[in-house]
């Protein structure tokens, strides 16, 4: 009984501490709570459609399928100052370009039955000629697998966009691949986004976001 009692216990902690990171999160995340915090008065009208659609616009003026719906992340914006969090607008995806890692800070698309089809996967990784003229484009052959042990990572998943050729082709651009072990490119999160697909597949729509994290310390195993 007094082992019973322990494990319940120890659950209800664990749960206690899920929840106060699940706050956490919403709080660091939510771009209306940042905003409150910054002191940064914002007028949103709920009431407010778009007539022609009908659609809800987001807080930065986005519809409501538009990956920046729920705003964005960063802050990003498409200036050449900003070459660490520069913004890149795809229909595909929208993405921060961090120049310095040479990879996305994050990629935000939204997911839906519309775009799943029968497109197969096009493998043909190219650089991203949207940068900036002078910036350098990362090429497929800047990952040296045998090298590093590194893939080439798509963050948003080639399988999410087979509703053409063109939208296929779209998550092959360098900009959206990261470095990735192949345990958690091929295992982890390929689980995960066969999961989000079947989501999709069952008339479910999806907004999601996928960021990564670099030690400053440790350079980043491509282009070496």
């Amino acid at each position: 009984m007094h082992k019973i009692k322990s494990i319940r216990c120890k659950r209800f902690i664990a749960f206690l501490i899920l929840a106060f990171f699940s706050i956490v999160n919403f709080q660091s995340y939510n771009p209306l709570y940042a905003r409150k915090k910054k002191n940064k008065a914002t007028s949103v009208n709920q009431a407010e459609y778009q007539s022609s659609k009908n659609s809800f616009l987001g807080d930065l003026g986005y519809e409501e399928n538009n990956p920046l719906y729920f705003g964005n992340p960063s802050d990003a914006e498409s200036k050449l100052s900003y070459e660490t969090n520069f913004l890149l607008e795809k229909k595909q995806f929208v993405l921060s370009y961090n120049s310095k890692n040479l990879c996305p800070n994050w990629v935000a698309w939204h997911l839906s039955s519309s775009d799943l089809g029968k497109t197969m996967r096009s493998n043909e990784f190219l650089p991203d000629d949207q940068l900036p003229e002078n910036w350098y484009k990362v090429k497929k052959s800047d990952y040296q697998f045998a090298k590093y042990g590194f893939e080439r990572g798509h963050m948003c998943p080639s399988a999410d966009r087979t509703s053409s050729v063109q939208d296929n082709s779209q998550t092959f651009l360098m900009t959206n691949m990261v470095p990735q072990s192949s345990d958690n490119n091929g295992i982890i999160w390929m689980h995960f986004e066969l999961f989000e697909r079947e989501l999709a597949e069952k008339g479910y729509t999806l907004s999601k976001s996928r960021s990564i994290l670099f030690q400053e310390e440790k350079p980043i195993p491509i282009w070496l």
